[in-house]
């Protein structure tokens, strides 16, 4: 959908692992010229290097047999669980098992001696948890005997046209022989009651359906009315969180169900616990990630009376106003994949890599640039093997160390 958005003709054939045949089942359904080769069908053996060796014998017996031809620009999208800073389970981590995905993303585009890769992952890539898997990636290129550079950067989608905060990671690994400083997208990023009253929608949309009706039913809408809540805050509010702030009683509930779990909440809170707040949430200029836990719950910011639609939720996704969903309860379709404008402008990046000499020349194992304040030409940092930390550039110069907690604690 990127290239689409950026005019760019790119191939017609992807390559894939048969257990994420539901996730492309839509995308598919809508580049009908389109086809995937899943790997592990096709030739089971390669499953041998899907781990965090550097075998990479299979891979290469592959790309020969399904003649997988040199590309200028690779891109890839692996399940991004291991580093995901929601992920709260012992399966988060650098060594977590599904980041073995990582690995066979980079031996896969080292086989095909393709120019450059990009590689789209959570946050957690460019925070203190992903760097023993940025090391162990280095020390795998050098192992296979390539050379390449690594460099990275961390971004929201605020700052490519759309009023949702999502940070995402781009790893860019490419052939140069330094690295290429990359230039700021500058986009004029709306409120997101402008955002969204800027699309023409049509009465009979398949995708004008409210899929937080069928999580949350009408009640919460209902009582919202009946106390005339509103957000007059700077951030996105949760139901419950402006209830407790503004001091409603619950004499003005009506659902008895949300007034039972009223009580219940003021009993956590009188022995300092938290509780499980699953409320409908009030936007303001933007919205947090749109992700399958808060996705259904975000209320219209016009006067909250009514939830997104399933379109208005794909409008914040930068997706096509053509593309509709054959499975309509399928919404984790959506909020797994990346936001078109973000990757559209990370595909620029790439070119600006591949088309680009280097200018920032140093024995650094890798770069990270960072794009959260829309200063990615001058927020820029490399490893500092001996203080385990980053130094940071200006100009092209060296001038200070920073932390990592310093450098991946961002503000908005």
């Amino acid at each position: 959908m990127a290239c689409k958005k950026l005019g760019i003709e790119d191939e017609n054939i992807m390559y894939s692992f048969s257990a994420f045949k539901k996730n492309e089942a839509e995308c598919l359904n809508y580049f009908k010229e389109k086809d995937i080769v899943y790997i592990d069908e096709e030739y089971p053996e390669v499953l041998e290097d899907l781990n965090f060796s550097d075998d990479i014998g299979h891979i290469k017996l592959f790309i020969d047999k399904f003649k997988v031809s040199k590309s200028e620009i690779v891109t890839a999208v692996p399940p991004c669980g291991g580093l995901s800073l929601l992920n709260s389970s012992k399966s988060r981590g650098s060594d977590a098992d599904v980041n073995k995905f990582i690995y066979f993303a980079i031996k896969f585009y080292l086989a095909s001696n393709s120019d450059v890769l990009v590689l789209e992952n959570a946050p957690g890539l460019t925070q203190k948890m992903g760097f023993s898997l940025l090391v162990k990636l280095y020390e795998l290129i050098e192992k296979l005997g390539f050379k390449r550079k690594i460099q990275l950067v961390r971004t929201t989608t605020i700052n490519h046209g759309i009023p949702q905060n999502r940070i995402r990671t781009f790893l860019y690994v490419h052939k140069k022989d330094g690295f290429v400083k990359l230039k700021n997208k500058i986009h004029d990023t709306p409120n997101l009651l402008t955002y969204l009253e800027s699309f023409t929608y049509n009465a009979d949309d398949e995708m004008s359906y409210c899929p937080g009706l069928n999580y949350d039913g009408p009640e919460w809408l209902e009582e919202i009315k009946n106390i005339g809540l509103t957000n007059d805050k700077n951030r996105i509010k949760s139901a419950w969180q402006l209830i407790l702030d503004k001091g409603i009683d619950i004499k003005e509930f009506k659902d008895e169900k949300l007034i039972r779990f009223y009580n219940h909440i003021k009993n956590k809170m009188s022995i300092g616990l938290g509780f499980w707040d699953g409320s409908p949430l009030f936007p303001k200029d933007r919205i947090n990630g749109l992700i399958s836990k808060n996705g259904l719950k975000v209320l219209h910011p016009k006067n909250y009376s009514r939830y997104l639609t399933m379109r208005e939720c794909m409008n914040l996704m930068g997706i096509p106003i053509d593309f509709n969903l054959a499975d309509k309860a399928r919404f984790n379709v959506i909020c797994q994949n990346i936001p078109v404008n973000t990757a559209a402008d990370a595909i620029k990046w790439a070119i600006e890599i591949l088309e680009n000499d280097a200018d920032i020349k140093i024995k650094s194992k890798f770069l990270l640039q960072k794009n959260i304040n829309m200063d990615l030409e001058n927020d820029i940092v490399e490893w500092d093997n001996k203080n385990e930390g980053f130094i940071k550039y200006r100009k092209g110069e060296r001038y200070e160390y920073i932390s990592w907690e310093d450098w991946t604690g961002d503000k908005f």
